[in-house]
Protein backbone atom coordinates (compact mmCIF):
# COMPACT_ATOMS: atom_id res chain seq x y z
CA UNK A 1 0.00 0.00 0.00
CA UNK A 2 1.50 3.34 -1.02
CA UNK A 3 1.75 6.05 1.64
CA UNK A 4 -0.81 8.81 1.35
CA UNK A 5 0.34 12.32 0.64
CA UNK A 6 -1.26 15.00 2.79
CA UNK A 7 -3.92 15.82 0.16
CA UNK A 8 -5.11 12.22 -0.10
CA UNK A 9 -4.82 11.87 3.64
CA UNK A 10 -7.41 14.58 4.36
CA UNK A 11 -9.75 13.82 1.47
CA UNK A 12 -13.11 12.13 1.97
CA UNK A 13 -14.49 11.17 -1.43
CA UNK A 14 -18.11 11.93 -2.16
CA UNK A 15 -18.49 8.44 -3.56
CA UNK A 16 -21.74 7.25 -2.02
CA UNK A 17 -22.56 4.03 -3.92
CA UNK A 18 -26.09 5.11 -4.85
CA UNK A 19 -26.83 7.88 -7.38
CA UNK A 20 -27.43 11.25 -5.74
CA UNK A 21 -28.11 14.68 -7.11
CA UNK A 22 -26.59 17.47 -5.05
CA UNK A 23 -28.55 20.69 -4.71
CA UNK A 24 -25.21 22.46 -4.21
CA UNK A 25 -21.84 21.13 -5.34
CA UNK A 26 -18.64 23.07 -4.67
CA UNK A 27 -15.23 21.81 -5.83
CA UNK A 28 -12.34 24.13 -5.06
CA UNK A 29 -9.06 22.35 -5.77
CA UNK A 30 -5.73 24.03 -4.98
CA UNK A 31 -5.57 25.81 -8.37
CA UNK A 32 -8.84 27.64 -7.75
CA UNK A 33 -7.92 28.37 -4.15
CA UNK A 34 -4.73 30.02 -5.41
CA UNK A 35 -6.84 32.36 -7.55
CA UNK A 36 -8.67 33.46 -4.40
CA UNK A 37 -5.31 34.18 -2.78
CA UNK A 38 -4.62 36.79 -5.45
CA UNK A 39 -7.87 38.62 -4.69
CA UNK A 40 -7.05 38.95 -0.98
CA UNK A 41 -3.32 39.61 -1.30
CA UNK A 42 -3.68 42.75 0.83
CA UNK A 43 -4.76 40.59 3.81
CA UNK A 44 -1.68 38.56 4.81
CA UNK A 45 -3.43 36.58 7.57
CA UNK A 46 -6.10 35.41 5.10
CA UNK A 47 -3.47 34.58 2.46
CA UNK A 48 -1.54 32.51 5.02
CA UNK A 49 -4.66 30.53 5.93
CA UNK A 50 -5.69 29.99 2.29
CA UNK A 51 -2.21 28.75 1.38
CA UNK A 52 -2.61 25.92 3.88
CA UNK A 53 -5.55 24.53 1.88
CA UNK A 54 -5.44 21.95 -0.91
CA UNK A 55 -9.15 21.68 -1.45
CA UNK A 56 -12.63 22.60 -0.28
CA UNK A 57 -15.46 20.32 -1.30
CA UNK A 58 -19.13 20.77 -0.39
CA UNK A 59 -22.26 18.80 -1.17
CA UNK A 60 -25.75 19.86 -0.11
CA UNK A 61 -28.72 17.58 -0.59
CA UNK A 62 -32.43 18.13 -0.15
CA UNK A 63 -33.33 15.95 2.84
CA UNK A 64 -36.53 14.82 1.13
CA UNK A 65 -34.64 13.31 -1.81
CA UNK A 66 -32.07 11.18 0.03
CA UNK A 67 -31.90 8.33 2.51
CA UNK A 68 -30.42 10.65 5.12
CA UNK A 69 -29.59 8.00 7.71
CA UNK A 70 -27.85 5.81 5.14
CA UNK A 71 -25.86 8.75 3.74
CA UNK A 72 -24.79 10.03 7.17
CA UNK A 73 -23.82 6.51 8.27
CA UNK A 74 -21.77 6.08 5.09
CA UNK A 75 -19.67 9.18 5.80
CA UNK A 76 -19.43 8.45 9.53
CA UNK A 77 -18.07 5.00 8.64
CA UNK A 78 -15.59 6.58 6.18
CA UNK A 79 -14.10 8.90 8.79
CA UNK A 80 -14.00 6.15 11.43
CA UNK A 81 -12.23 3.78 9.04
CA UNK A 82 -9.58 6.42 8.31
CA UNK A 83 -9.21 7.18 12.05
CA UNK A 84 -10.54 10.73 12.04
CA UNK A 85 -11.35 12.18 15.46
CA UNK A 86 -14.81 13.48 16.31
CA UNK A 87 -14.26 17.05 17.53
CA UNK A 88 -17.86 18.24 17.93
CA UNK A 89 -21.24 16.54 17.83
CA UNK A 90 -24.44 18.48 18.50
CA UNK A 91 -27.87 16.89 18.17
CA UNK A 92 -30.78 19.13 18.99
CA UNK A 93 -34.33 19.56 17.66
CA UNK A 94 -33.79 17.01 14.87
CA UNK A 95 -30.69 18.92 13.72
CA UNK A 96 -27.17 17.54 13.76
CA UNK A 97 -23.71 19.04 13.45
CA UNK A 98 -20.61 16.85 13.48
CA UNK A 99 -17.07 18.02 12.91
CA UNK A 100 -14.30 15.47 12.40
CA UNK A 101 -10.55 16.12 12.18
CA UNK A 102 -7.70 14.08 10.75
CA UNK A 103 -4.49 15.22 12.41
CA UNK A 104 -1.17 14.42 13.99
CA UNK A 105 0.70 16.45 16.60
CA UNK A 106 1.78 19.16 14.13
CA UNK A 107 -0.85 19.42 11.40
CA UNK A 108 -4.50 18.99 10.64
CA UNK A 109 -4.84 17.24 7.28
CA UNK A 110 -8.58 17.41 6.95
CA UNK A 111 -11.82 18.71 8.37
CA UNK A 112 -15.08 16.93 7.60
CA UNK A 113 -18.38 18.46 8.68
CA UNK A 114 -21.85 16.96 8.55
CA UNK A 115 -24.68 19.46 8.98
CA UNK A 116 -28.29 18.29 8.98
CA UNK A 117 -30.58 21.31 9.20
CA UNK A 118 -34.28 20.79 9.82
CA UNK A 119 -35.15 24.44 9.09
CA UNK A 120 -33.70 24.46 5.60
CA UNK A 121 -34.48 20.81 4.90
CA UNK A 122 -30.88 20.27 3.82
CA UNK A 123 -28.04 17.87 4.55
CA UNK A 124 -24.62 19.41 3.93
CA UNK A 125 -21.23 17.71 3.90
CA UNK A 126 -18.03 19.79 3.87
CA UNK A 127 -14.48 18.49 3.38
CA UNK A 128 -11.55 20.89 3.84
CA UNK A 129 -8.19 19.40 2.88
CA UNK A 130 -4.66 20.68 3.42
CA UNK A 131 -1.85 21.01 5.91
CA UNK A 132 -3.58 23.26 8.38
CA UNK A 133 -1.91 24.65 11.48
CA UNK A 134 -3.96 23.42 14.47
CA UNK A 135 -4.30 26.95 15.82
CA UNK A 136 -6.07 28.01 12.59
CA UNK A 137 -8.78 25.31 12.67
CA UNK A 138 -11.15 27.43 14.75
CA UNK A 139 -10.85 30.23 12.21
CA UNK A 140 -11.71 27.86 9.36
CA UNK A 141 -14.65 26.38 11.24
CA UNK A 142 -15.94 29.87 11.99
CA UNK A 143 -16.14 30.44 8.24
CA UNK A 144 -18.20 27.36 7.38
CA UNK A 145 -21.23 29.59 6.85
CA UNK A 146 -19.41 31.13 3.88
CA UNK A 147 -19.66 27.73 2.21
CA UNK A 148 -23.36 27.34 2.96
CA UNK A 149 -22.72 24.76 5.66
CA UNK A 150 -24.30 26.49 8.63
CA UNK A 151 -26.59 29.43 9.30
Amino acid sequence: MKPQNHFEKGLILFDFPEPLTAKVEVNLPAKLINLVTKSVSDQPEVVELIQMLDGIYVRTYDRGTIDEKKLVNYFQDSVKKDQWELLVKIQENNETVEIHLLFDEDKVYGIFAIVIAKRSGEATFVNIVGEIAPERVEELLGNLSNFGAVD
